[in-house]
């Protein structure tokens, strides 16, 4: 399967909320990408925030697409010394242990290289995809971090990090 990013315009987020919100609600780890059991028209509202969110604070956001078809959202945020970044990427479930998801990383790896940032940071549940993903593209654990999710709950996150090269 063929990944490609796209600019997160409001028509790409659309059909990448239809295909996000598809996961059943009873899906393991469902709980941490609240759009995953959302109605589409949810899914929308929480990815175009996300996405006005990233671009407000100096980063930028995609929609995954996979064979041409929308599956998913990653997005990074440079800090302000142009030189670090975060990551954070969700693919549907239908498409999650194809290779897209490494794919679509990388594809961002070589766009925050080509910019000049030089660290990145991708946070991630312990016995994640994200964290598999993360591992197999040369990430070493540096850590761990509690972040609040909006719905109320704590998540427990593996810090990795990456030093691209110049």
């Amino acid at each position: 399967m063929t990944a490609r990013l796209v600019p997160a315009s409001d028509a790409a987020l659309e059909a990448a909320a239809q295909a996000l919100s598809a996961a059943p609600v009873d899906s393991p780890g469902i709980r941490d990408h609240a759009w995953l059991h959302a109605e589409p028209a949810e899914a929308l509202r929480r990815l175009q925030l996300a996405r006005d969110h990233r671009i407000e604070h100096g980063g930028l956001a995609w929609v995954v697409l996979a064979d041409e078809v929308a599956v998913g959202y990653i997005s990074a945020r440079i800090y302000d010394d142009g030189h670090r970044a975060e990551t954070f990427s969700v693919v549907a479930r239908a498409n999650q242990g194809l290779g897209v998801g490494l794919e679509a990383r990388r594809l961002v790896l070589e766009a925050l290289a080509a910019a000049g940032v030089r660290s990145v940071v991708s946070l991630a549940r312990p016995d994640s995809a994200s964290a598999a993903i993360s591992r197999k593209l040369g990430y070493e654990l540096s850590g761990a971090e509690t972040r609040a999710h909006p719905e109320g709950f704590r998540v427990e996150l593996e810090r990795y990090e990456l030093q691209l090269k110049a």
